[in-house]
């Protein structure tokens, strides 16, 4: 999750390419990069900046997750749902 919290957006877009990982891909991998599809695609229906969605909504819940020792069971489908309620749970943001 680190790297889509801080990424630049082109780094995002790399991610979301799936560009950088040996074949094949591992499901963290795979669930990453559709995070950093999520993000920009997040951003363009908001028309906020990355890093402000980053930085409000995603660095909160990383930092949330840093401190909860039950979070080194969470797999990629749990970390995909945490995050994508992030992105669309406050209603300022919806579309």
């Amino acid at each position: 999750m680190n790297h889509v919290v801080h990424a630049t957006p082109d780094e995002l877009g790399l991610l979301a390419l799936g560009c950088g990982a040996a074949p094949p891909p591992s499901s963290w991998h795979r669930a990453m990069g559709y995070l950093a599809r999520s993000l920009l695609e997040r951003s363009r229906e908001t028309g906020r900046p990355v890093a402000q969605l980053q930085a409000t909504l995603l660095l909160p819940l990383e930092l949330r997750l840093i401190g909860d020792p039950t979070a080194v069971h969470l797999d990629p489908a749990d970390m995909i749902r945490l995050t994508l309620a992030r992105l669309y749970e406050l209603p300022e943001l919806s579309i």
